[in-house]
């Protein structure tokens, strides 16, 4: 092949057509780039093969030999980040460098990435999951990953202010399986474009190929991802009322750190957490000190977030609340207020976890009763029973017989009777046709 490559000059020698040789075969970019290889066995030579167009191979090679490392690493972070499962972790947080870091990574940069990722959060229990790009275990960045991690949890000479370090959760790849998720990315990758190019589907044959081997080659990359994240590290008790960072690393195939449900049965397995269903009235007696007698219920509260004492609490503020309302119920918790008067609690809802007034005591505490509850109010008395009726009456008469004015006289002059002694109610519209002088008498009298 070398010598396929002569040219006849005294200057050109065995290196230059090596050179020659490399340029078209070695690097699979341009020129002769139509073959394929077969290595020897034994004492058989390597076999060159040509093709008169280029097969699936020999353009997935093309394309692998162009993938660059911060597009392979960019493939493996967004693969873990879209694997994630919460389980019964309230929320994922994702922490991501930008792109990749081109020598070794120090703490100041892994302190700033999480300085901005967001992760204190109150009253939530956080899956925090770690670039892979930036955060590896057990390899070159082993210490400054986990002095950047310890600082963040608020512990060590360059901790950070947090409030609620001891809610989150972190998982992180091992460097060693990183090293194969990588490769896996530019296969990927590789097969990915190799799909995308137009002379390929242009063939159905060989585009029907390279689908089925980029999905299958993602597959792969995704199972290798999941069984990568293999570390958890969490804020814990040193046992001496201190904080120091715990660490648990998944060795059983299948497992991943990607899934919160199995993370959250290594926490409980480590006592940092509650089995889902497991935390009740008597979970909560017997994580309560006796200090914690008297105090308020909002730091109660709190502390189930923000103490390494307490275990993580699988359904969060509604588990607690439960177990409150069903230890005030049996009656080992009575709440009280500023005064030290008794809270009555009918339902769950009624335990308002925001109020910093109302305290928690044993039942045996000397609380003033509640006052019992006013008599209803008397009935309204009722009016008495009476005889009475309306009369309505219109009359229309001439007045020029003395008989028909004596049957009128008669008739006003009940009514008269009837307002000077038990009549309640009278309305009055009389019309009298009078001289002007009686008229106006009638008038004056009326407006008394």
């Amino acid at each position: 092949m070398t010598t396929a490559t002569f040219v006849p000059v005294n200057s050109y020698g065995y290196g230059d057509a090596e050179v020659v040789f490399s340029e078209l075969f070695e690097q699979g970019s341009g020129g002769l780039v139509a073959y394929d290889v077969a290595d020897g066995r034994g004492k058989s030579p390597r076999r060159w093969f040509f093709e008169t167009r280029k097969t699936l191979l020999m353009h997935q090679r093309a394309q692998k030999d162009a993938v660059t490392d911060e597009e392979r690493n960019e493939v493996v972070t967004t693969a873990a980040f879209g694997l994630v499962a919460s389980g019964p972790f309230a929320s994922v947080v994702t922490v991501s460098g930008e792109g990749s870091p081109a020598d070794r990574v120090s703490f100041g940069q892994l302190k700033q990435i999480l300085e901005g990722a967001g992760i204190d959060d109150r009253h939530k229990t956080r899956l925090i999951i770690l670039d892979s790009s930036w955060f590896t275990l057990f390899g070159d960045n082993d210490y400054e990953v986990k002095e950047a991690i310890r600082a963040v949890m608020g512990v060590g000479d360059n901790r950070m202010a947090m409030s609620w370090a001891s809610s989150a959760v972190y998982v992180a790849i091992d460097y060693q399986r990183r090293r194969q998720t990588r490769g896996l990315a530019t296969e990927y990758l590789s097969w990915q474009r190799v799909a995308n190019l137009d002379t390929v589907q242009a063939d159905e044959n060989q585009y029907s190929e390279s689908c089925q081997k980029r999905d299958a080659t993602k597959r792969k990359l995704d199972g290798a991802v999941k069984e990568a994240y293999q570390h958890i590290l969490y804020l814990g008790d040193d046992g001496s009322g201190g904080r120091e960072m715990a660490t648990i690393r998944l060795r059983a195939k299948n497992q991943s750190a990607l899934d919160g449900r199995i993370v959250w049965s290594a926490l409980a397995d480590a006592d940092k957490a509650i089995a889902v269903g497991g935390f009740n009235a008597r979970a909560l007696l017997h994580n309560l000190r006796e200090r914690d007698w008297g105090r308020p219920l909002s730091e109660i509260r709190d502390e189930f977030w923000n103490a390494t004492r307490l275990p993580l609490l699988p359904g969060g503020e509604p588990d607690l609340r439960q177990a409150f309302y069903d230890a005030i119920k049996s009656g080992d918790i009575v709440l009280v207020d500023s005064d030290n008067k008794s809270r009555s609690v009918t339902v769950p809802s009624d335990i308002n976890f925001g109020s910093s007034d109302i305290r928690i005591q044993r039942p045996d505490f000397d609380t003033e009763p509640l006052p019992p509850p006013l008599p209803p109010p008397p009935p309204p008395p009722v009016p008495p029973k009476t005889d009475e009726r309306q009369v309505a009456f219109s009359v229309t008469q001439s007045l020029r017989g003395d008989s028909d004015r004596d049957g009128l006289r008669n008739l006003l002059n009940q009514v008269v009777n009837a307002v000077d002694s038990n009549a309640s109610h009278i309305q009055v519209i009389i019309k009298v046709t009078a001289p002007g002088g009686t008229a106006g008498k009638i008038v004056d009298r009326a407006n008394e």
